[in-house]
């Protein structure tokens, strides 16, 4: 079964009227937080000076149009149900996130929840409906002190054409340390548990354990660009063998503005480019292959994010996003091309 993927997933004819009520009731809540803001600045200038005041709570919308090349994922010898000549769809996606965070002097608390939605144009009849659930506790390594860690629980639920489809469990945790004003490490832990809702035959079950060690290093170059290079170990133990898997990846990621000098255009333009590069080993013959074939996976992905801030409450925002999969089952071998532009509002 294909897995749904926010940012590039399928919505039913109804899926529509789905997001048109999370629009409404994103919007709802834009303009309640943005008259507390009112109300609240309105009692500060009779009361404390407005500076002294900061909310602890913070309200995003993000509303993107996209077109994607390969939709459900094909590879080239298999032919796209309905139309066989058609690939590509458009889509839109609308996300809503709500957080709290509490500092305190030792650390900073936060919890947060967001939903996203995820429309194509209709000739795809699929839904997908993404909950995402997060607490965590943490310090961050800066200039005032040199170690820094997290720990969080995360909880993601999806729902897949109105019926549920995966719960993943996931417990995070890491230690970050910095070496220099222009170097820090970080090395985590993560375990997930993965629950499927769609029959399969026993041998093809993919719930799972996931267990997975990362260590990542951020450069600093200079003073508006960071660097970040990455590796990545995952074990997958399902419990129907054809899922169980191992991974290696690869990661670099370079943000700042797209022109160093302050005073132009370009430099109000932030960008934000992702390369990764997976081995996915396979640990048991196929059982859906004719003869029990092995699977190996190499996968690409590439991801490039442009913003540009409009005021202090939205702004400007486009991606680019290919992905490549080159397996030695040809049936899972495909690549795909995700365009998307849009806006994102946040309160206060």
């Amino acid at each position: 079964m294909l897995r749904p993927r926010v940012g590039a997933c399928f919505l039913a004819d109804g899926g529509l009227c789905n997001a048109a009520r999370s629009l409404l009731l994103a919007f709802g809540l834009a303009v309640l937080v943005a008259h507390a803001k009112a109300g609240s600045a309105a009692l500060e200038k009779e009361t404390i000076p407005a500076a002294v005041v900061s909310s602890p709570w913070s309200l995003s919308v993000t509303l993107l149009g996209g077109w994607d090349t390969n939709a459900l994922q094909l590879p080239k010898a298999i032919a796209s149900p309905g139309d066989p000549s058609r690939r590509g769809f458009g889509f839109f996606e609308s996300s809503i996130e709500l957080s709290y965070e509490k500092e305190f002097d030792w650390a900073t608390l936060t919890a947060a929840y967001s939903l996203t939605q995820d429309i194509y144009d209709g000739a795809i009849d699929n839904n997908l409906a993404d909950h995402v659930w997060t607490l965590s506790l943490g310090k961050t390594a800066d200039e005032s002190a040199t170690w820094g860690w997290n720990l969080g629980l995360e909880d993601e639920y999806q729902r897949y054409d109105e019926e549920p489809f995966e719960n993943e469990f996931r417990a995070l945790s890491a230690v970050t340390y910095r070496w220099t004003n222009w170097l820090a490490s970080t090395v985590g832990y993560e375990l997930h548990y993965n629950d499927f809702y769609f029959a399969t035959p026993p041998v093809a079950t993919p719930d799972s354990v996931r267990h997975v060690v990362f260590v990542d290093h951020d450069f600093a170059l200079g003073e508006q660009y960071t660097l970040t290079l990455g590796y990545l170990h995952r074990w997958d133990l399902a419990r129907g063998g054809d899922a169980d898997r191992n991974r290696d990846q690869l990661s670099v990621k370079l943000k700042g503005p797209l022109w160093p000098v302050p005073e132009s255009f370009l430099h109000s333009i932030k960008f934000s480019a992702t390369f990764k590069h997976q081995w996915d080993d396979f640990l048991r013959a196929q059982s859906a292959t004719a003869f029990r074939t092995g699977r190996d996976d190499d996968n690409d992905t590439v991801n490039v994010g442009l913003e540009r801030k409009m005021s202090s409450h939205w702004k400007i925002v486009a991606g680019y996003r290919y992905l490549r999969t080159d397996s030695n089952l040809p049936a899972r071998t495909y690549d795909e091309h995700i365009i998307t532009a849009g806006v994102k509002l946040t309160f206060p």
